[in-house]
């Protein structure tokens, strides 16, 4: 963004060829856009490459399906796991489609409309990630606390401490999750954030090469 900076103050100190200097200006921030589009959608398949070869992995792990056969969870997480990739891919598609609308883009405003959607198409990537973390976790919390027998074991040892030490598994629980969450928009923020953010400056300065 340095060389659309230097762009922005030549284009606003000259008189002499404002037209050109505009149309830098429009060149710089539809490359820089078009850049930022492409890879989010290189890092959506990376993405999905990485947790595809991670369920591969873990398919294959015994303990793990062991694990999902004592909490009765293995046919909700196969089908969590194929609904999830299918969204995924629709995801990754809109991403692509994002990127080819900006590419082919020739006006201001189809420029904007892209960046637009392109930015809220990675918000509803998000959000719908995180739910699907937190509705698994539960799931799995949910699970565990009825099938595990060392859980059972620890609630049940003292009927009169059974009700404090739900509510101090609970807090673990919780504890875990906020820091899953935590991770979670760390992660996010560093693939996506700052792409999105570059996004942003670049809507903000079409929108005054629009309507200036």
């Amino acid at each position: 963004m340095e060389e659309l900076d230097l762009l922005k103050k030549t284009w606003n100190k000259s008189d002499n060829y404002p037209n050109v200097s505009e149309e830098k200006i429009y060149g710089m921030l539809h490359k820089n856009s078009s850049s930022a589009i492409k890879w989010i959608f290189i890092i959506s398949v990376i993405e999905i490459l990485f947790w595809t070869g991670l369920s591969f992995i873990f398919s294959d792990d015994t303990k793990y399906t062991d694990l999902l056969e004592a909490y009765h969870l293995k046919i909700i997480i196969e089908t969590f796991t194929y609904v999830n990739y299918l969204i995924i891919v629709y995801f990754i598609i809109k991403f692509y489609r994002n990127y080819k609308k900006i590419s082919t883009s020739d006006s201001v405003k189809g420029m904007l409309a892209s960046i637009l959607n392109s930015r809220n198409t990675v918000k509803y990537y998000f959000w719908y990630n995180l739910s699907m973390i937190i509705v698994i976790y539960f799931i799995f919390m949910i699970s565990q606390i009825t099938h595990d027998q060392k859980i059972q074991q620890i609630l049940h040892d003292s009927v009169e401490n059974s009700n404090m030490r739900f509510v101090f598994l609970i807090g673990v629980y919780l504890t875990i999750l906020i820091f899953i969450i935590g991770v979670f928009i760390l992660l996010y923020y560093i693939m996506y954030g700052l792409l999105l953010k570059r996004l942003k400056k670049n809507f903000n300065e079409l929108k005054k090469i629009d309507f200036k």
